[in-house]
């Protein structure tokens, strides 16, 4: 047990030695270089490099930030303007605003149709192609398909400009920046615009607002005042007008009311209103529900003579084609039938006989 003990004593300390010796021979033959002046280290073209690169990712934050201070200058500028323009002249600016804002409206709502129609349709023009392709050949005059595409309505489109312009940007401008303060008071108070908003929707949309509405979209097309209204309360009872038009303004014009200014409010509900002209216009423009012409149907069916020839269309059928969209499925059933002539049901009636 001793001798083991010396002997590992003994190891312990020649190792001790060994490192102490190679140390001491590292630090005698290992000496710090020393550079001259002009040498530079070989890492130094790397680190200009970095250098130049955090320079330049500097300068260009810089240069976005001066951009965007710039941007944002012109924006304070012109919104500055703006609120000078608007708060100098009111009534002309709500005409622009209002009158620009109802016939982009307008023609985003004809767009829409125009897509809606033209889906309708397709089906009907697929069902009408072999009656159509014979018709054009033996110079029938039978419509082609464009014909049945509804075009843009330039008086439609005038009549919203028309309305938007007088109404909705100058009437607009008198009564809620000059008659609702002289009547209700000019507070933000809850109280005082709880009665704007009750007033404005029960009493001056119902009665004003969108009666003026349907009148000038009657005035454009030259129909009579009747008619107008007819198509008001038919909306109304129908498509539900009335209780889309308060769910939307309700809200808005509590903001309104209460929180933007006098000179912007008009600015405000124009905003806004775009999107309710585009139903509006959409609501407006709906035809009432109208019987299936059967005379069209019959003579569209009833295209082909005993001799399997293909006649042309009755007048029915090319005066009103807009029982395609309107019934497709029983005129789909009828022309999907086959087209027998009286030769190929000859043998049938004698088969029958004979049996």
């Amino acid at each position: 047990m001793t001798r083991a003990m010396v002997i590992t004593l003994l190891a312990c300390w020649c190792c001790a030695r060994s490192m102490e010796s190679a140390l001491a021979f590292s630090a005698l033959n290992v000496r710090p270089r020393v550079r001259s002046a002009h040498e530079q280290p070989r890492c130094r073209h790397h680190y200009d490099r970095l250098r130049r690169n955090c320079n330049q990712q500097k300068q260009q934050r810089r240069d976005q930030s001066t951009a965007l201070q710039g941007v944002g200058i012109e924006v304070q500028s012109a919104l500055s303007h703006m609120d000078a323009y608007w708060q100098a002249f009111p009534y002309t600016a709500a005409a622009i605003v209002c009158g620009i804002k109802a016939s982009a409206a307008d023609m985003i709502a004809q767009s829409s149709e125009t897509q809606l129609h033209t889906l309708s349709i397709d089906d009907g023009n697929a069902v009408m192609t072999s009656v159509e392709t014979s018709a054009r050949e033996s110079n029938s005059g039978f419509m082609p398909k464009s014909s049945f595409l509804p075009q843009f309505d330039i008086g439609r489109n005038f009549a919203f400009v028309v309305y938007g312009v007088l109404y909705q940007g100058l009437a607009q401008e008198h009564i809620l920046n000059h008659l609702y303060p002289v009547w209700f008071g000019s507070g933000t108070e809850a109280s005082v615009v709880m009665v704007k908003v009750a007033f404005n929707l029960l009493i001056q949309t119902t009665f004003v607002a969108l009666p003026i509405a349907y009148i000038i979209k009657a005035l454009i097309a030259r129909d009579p005042l009747s008619t107008a209204l007819g198509k008001y309360i038919y909306d109304i009872r129908e498509q539900g007008l009335l209780t889309k038009c308060f769910l939307l303004w309700t809200p808005v014009n509590c903001v309104i009311f209460s929180v933007v200014p006098e000179h912007w409010r008009v600015t405000a509900t124009a905003m806004v209103s775009f999107f309710w002209l585009i139903g509006l216009s959409i609501i407006s423009s709906t035809e009432e529900a109208a019987p299936v012409d059967v005379t069209a149907t019959t003579a569209i069916s009833s295209v082909a003579l005993a001799d399997g020839k293909v006649m042309e269309p009755s007048m029915a059928a090319v005066e009103n084609p807009s029982w395609i969209s309107r019934k497709p499925s029983s005129v789909y059933a009828r022309m999907s039938s086959p087209i027998v002539s009286s030769d190929q049901r000859q043998p049938q009636k004698e088969t029958s006989l004979r049996r």
